[in-house]
């Protein structure tokens, strides 16, 4: 089935919220703390996660004492025994700079180019200084 390009641009724009909401919750780590999480505001997005999945109406929403999220989202009928899958990801950002503040920026139709900042004109953003 080909989903519509309404639906295509509905469901890209919908991701595109949702991450930018994401990448904005401070959440960064500490290296010097021995607990899970390592600092409470990695809490944050977890409570904002466990808000959207309770309203995409998944089951046995559970956000534990160390700030893992799990959710259930049930087979679809027709689909009940095919193999489950999990998804995951960290709700942490490393310690060694700020997630304080984040202003993200997106680059619609990035053409590889290098991307400049007005904010800072000493820094550039470039695949060919990324390590592979």
């Amino acid at each position: 089935m080909e989903l519509s390009k309404e639906i295509q641009e509905f469901l890209l724009n919908d991701a595109v919220e949702r991450f930018l909401r994401y990448v904005k919750v401070w959440t960064s780590s500490d290296e010097n703390v021995e607990s899970i999480p390592s600092t409470k505001c990695q809490f944050d997005l977890g409570k904002l996660l466990v808000e959207e999945i309770k309203a995409l109406n998944l089951e046995d929403i559970i956000h534990d004492e160390y700030g893992f999220v799990y959710a259930y989202l049930p087979p679809s009928e027709g689909f009940e025994k095919k193999t489950p899958i999990g998804l995951l990801a960290h709700l942490d950002t490393y310690y060694g700079v700020s997630g304080k503040d984040v202003k993200p920026i997106i680059h619609r139709n990035y053409d590889g180019s290098v991307i400049k900042f007005a904010q800072d004109k000493g820094l550039k953003l470039h695949f060919d200084d990324s390590p592979a």
